[in-house]
């Protein structure tokens, strides 16, 4: 059994993350992104949980890690 829907959960980042290139207010992200309170509601969650922060952290490329 899944926790998430891929599909869905896909899309939910993928409105969060078009929301901070765009700088959109949340009630603006287009609709096929979802609901956009599930949207809000879920990054909120994540953020306090620091999903974003550990997201990130692992993004970045350390200078010694780097292929010369």
């Amino acid at each position: 059994m899944a926790i998430y829907d891929k599909p869905d959960l896909r899309l939910t980042v993928e409105g969060m993350l078009y929301r901070m290139r765009v700088g959109c207010p949340w009630r603006d992200l287009p609709e096929a992104f979802g609901y956009w309170n599930s949207i809000y509601k879920r990054f909120n969650a994540w953020s306090a949980a620091g999903k974003w922060v550990n997201l990130f952290k692992a993004l970045v490329v350390e200078p010694e890690m780097q292929v010369a």
